[in-house]
């Protein structure tokens, strides 16, 4: 399992990510490795993956998108996308990308940490390593953010941000519908409904326990059918 804060159960008491609740009928089956960091992106998932290379599981799950789509681009991130495109597209062919300055308003780069073009890229060698290992991969897709989401962000703002995170939801499931080989868990779709919209913890991203206990649950009764 790679993936992010949700994952991780973040705000929560330790041992509470979705993750380390999945239910015993899985458990007596499954042996589950979490090895999600906070605040990560898919690229970050991908080096640790590429760091566990003597690991041989049965089954790869991968859920990431929130901190890929969030409006809070470091220098590190900067440097990252520099190099994804001087290695895919070549020098030339990115450098009208790179010299015109970023979009912001004050204290906020209105540019996703991890721009859409390497997401997808992402998710493509992941599906490469799963064919290799000949396992199943799982994706999720990033759960909702609510109304609190950064309260100092103006509603502009907050909903410009939901729509850069629902275009990387929008991007895992065309991927998944153009590849029968990988699985989904649409946890956006699960959360996004009125009478679900509490199990969305205070600070508006992350989960409350009974959210998270919904979402082990989902995953569950994908990973029962395999």
């Amino acid at each position: 399992m790679l993936g992010d804060s949700i994952a991780c159960g973040y705000g929560l008491p330790p041992s509470h990510g979705w993750p380390d609740l999945l239910p015993d009928n899985v458990r007596a089956t499954w042996q589950v490795e979490n090895q999600s960091v906070p605040g990560e992106t898919i690229a970050g998932g991908w080096q640790r993956w590429q760091n566990l290379a003597g690991a041989s599981p049965n089954l790869l799950v991968v859920a990431f998108g929130l901190n890929d789509a969030h409006f809070h681009r470091s220098n590190g991130d900067e440097t990252l996308t520099v190099s994804l495109d001087r290695e895919r597209f070549g020098l030339l062919a990115c450098a009208w990308y790179h010299l015109r300055p970023l979009r912001r308003i004050p204290d906020v780069v209105l540019e996703p940490r991890l721009p859409l073009r390497h997401f997808r890229y992402f998710l493509q060698k992941f599906r490469g390593a799963a064919r290799r290992s000949a396992i199943p991969l799982l994706l999720l897709t990033p759960t909702p953010i609510g109304d609190r989401f950064h309260p100092e962000w103006s509603e502009a703002l907050r909903r410009r941000q939901q729509e850069a995170v629902t275009r990387y939801v929008a991007a895992l499931r065309d991927f998944v519908a153009q590849h029968e080989d990988v699985l989904l868990v649409d946890a956006y779709y699960l959360f996004d409904r009125p009478e679900r919209r509490a199990l969305l913890a205070a600070d508006g991203i992350h989960l409350t326990a009974g959210g998270e206990a919904l979402l082990a649950q989902t995953v569950a009764d994908h990973i029962s059918s395999l």
